[in-house]
């Protein structure tokens, strides 16, 4: 099952690794990953898509796991919220809405 998550880290030395091996050591899948700035030059914001198990394997262990992380300010799952996906034609927006 496939799973959108966001996060908001410290933008330190490191804090990538960190999160990114949690996955690792619950053995998901990474299937996308994204890091970007935000308005904070002390904030990085994480996009990542994951394939798991179960959607309570990742309510219930991953994202408690995650935001236990010192530098992790909030994860959250945005999978069944509506956000802007890939576009489909340069002129088009494509929302999954």
């Amino acid at each position: 099952m496939r799973r959108m998550l966001t996060a908001k880290l410290q933008n330190r030395s490191g804090v990538l690794n960190r999160f990114t091996g949690v996955l690792s050591r619950r053995q998901v899948n990474i299937e996308s990953i994204s890091v970007g700035a935000t308005e904070n030059p002390n904030v990085s914001r994480i996009t990542i898509i994951i394939d798991v198990a179960s959607h309570d394997e990742v309510e219930q262990i991953i994202i408690k796991q995650l935001n236990r992380q010192v530098d992790v300010i909030r994860v959250r799952d945005i999978t069944d919220k509506p956000h802007l996906g890939a576009r489909s034609d340069p002129g088009e927006s494509f929302c999954t809405c």
